[in-house]
C-alpha cells in the first residue's frame, strides 16, 4: 500500500487506481517498474533469467511421422471406426449426411463421436509430444559433449536468429 502511495504522490495521481490501471500490464499483472527500479530483487532475478532455460534446438512441434505415430494408438483407431460406421450407418439410411434430419439420434451421436476423437488425437499428440521433448532434454548433453569434442558449436548448425523490425 505504501508502494502505491508513493506512487501517487511521485506522478501526481489522485488515487492508486490510476496507477494500477494504466502502468501495470493488464496481460502479465506483474509490476515490472518494481524490478525496472531494482525495488524486488526476487522478481528481478526471475525477469532476467526467462530465456536462460530455453533451448532453441528442442523439438517444439511434431513431425509428420510422429504425428501419423501418435494417431496409430489403439483408442484413437477404436474412435475411428466407431465413427465411421456411424456415418455408414447414417449414409444407408438418409442416402447422404446432409439428407439427415440435424437433431437426428444418430447425427447426435456422430458429431458427439467427432468430438471424442478430435479430442483423443489432441491427447495423443501432446503426449508424443512431451515423449519426444523428454526423451531431448534426457539426450541433449551428450549431443551438446559431442558437438564440443568435434570442435563445431551450436551455432555452426544453427544461426541465431536476427530481429525483424518492422515500422
Amino acid at each position: 500500500m505504501r508502494q502505491k502511495q508513493n506512487v501517487c504522490r511521485l506522478w501526481g495521481h489522485q488515487t492508486p487506481k490510476t496507477f494500477g490501471k494504466h502502468y501495470i500490464s493488464q496481460n502479465v499483472k506483474f509490476n515490472l517498474q518494481s524490478s525496472f527500479w531494482g525495488r524486488d530483487a526476487a522478481k528481478r532475478r526471475a525477469v532476467k533469467t526467462i530465456g536462460d532455460s530455453r533451448d532453441p534446438r528442442a523439438p517444439s512441434s511434431l513431425t509428420s511421422e510422429q504425428r501419423r505415430e501418435a494417431r496409430q494408438q489403439p483408442l484413437v483407431l477404436e474412435l475411428q471406426t466407431a465413427r465411421d460406421s456411424l456415418r455408414r450407418e447414417i449414409i444407408a439410411l438418409y442416402g447422404s449426411h446432409k439428407e439427415a434430419l440435424p437433431h437426428c439420434e444418430l447425427v447426435m451421436k456422430l458429431q458427439e463421436a467427432n468430438r471424442a476423437l478430435h479430442t483423443e488425437r489432441i491427447f495423443q499428440d501432446r503426449a508424443k509430444q512431451k515423449e519426444i521433448r523428454d526423451q531431448y532434454f534426457a539426450t541433449s548433453h551428450s549431443i551438446t559433449i559431442k558437438e564440443q569434442l568435434s570442435g563445431l558449436t551450436s551455432t555452426d548448425y544453427f544461426p541465431p536468429p536476427r530481429p525483424l523490425y518492422l515500422f
